[in-house]
């Protein structure tokens, strides 16, 4: 639904303003003409291989990261808009693994930590929530990168439209509702 939604809303601002109306120049190889089968194949190869060294270099990147120190120093720096946004720094170690390797380990950890109960149900909807929009920031803005998409749409838009979507989610849980919004999305 919010795919759709914001996909819309980037519609219509570029339309209206006439943006990004040049042919699409991607890096990865889209046969232009019918191929065959083989030739085909060799493409996708061609690609898949591009796309491992793109997520080979993440990971590898985050490794480094995290052996010299400066993972930690980006999440103590994370917590301080995650406070913003209604998440406790319980969570910014989950968001920032979301945010670079995707909502599959990012949802890992934070299914891991509820069961644990480390963490409350707020910040595991605000989470769970963030990343299910903004996840893979990284390595998707890379990847959709390399189709020939522009950055204001996969990456700016994209991380502005989470944030407001956040933020009217915190204003709604910091109601009188809060503990029936909840209860609602959590047990039911």
């Amino acid at each position: 639904m919010n795919a759709v939604v914001a996909g819309k809303l980037l519609n219509l601002i570029f339309t209206k303003y006439n943006l990004f109306n040049e042919p699409n120049n991607s890096i990865l190889q889209v046969p232009i003409a019918t191929v065959s089968n083989i030739d085909w194949a060799i493409l996708q190869l061609q690609n898949f291989f591009l796309i491992f060294l793109i997520i080979f270099f993440i990971i590898s990147t985050i490794n480094i990261l995290k052996a010299i120190g400066i993972w930690k120093f980006i999440i103590n720096t994370l917590k301080i808009p995650l406070s913003y946004l209604g998440m406790s720094e319980k969570v910014a170690n989950i968001v920032l693994i979301g945010l670079t390797l995707g909502i599959s380990f990012g949802g890992g950890f934070l299914i891991e930590e509820s069961r644990k109960n480390n963490i409350s149900k707020k910040d595991i909807l605000l989470s769970l929530s963030f990343l299910s929009l903004c996840h893979s920031i990284i390595e998707d803005t890379i990847l959709i990168l390399l189709l020939g998409s522009h950055i204001s749409g996969i990456l700016f838009f994209r991380f502005i439209y989470t944030v407001i979507i956040i933020l009217i989610m915190k204003f709604l849980l910091e109601t009188k509702m809060q503990k029936f919004i909840l209860s609602k999305l959590t047990d039911g």
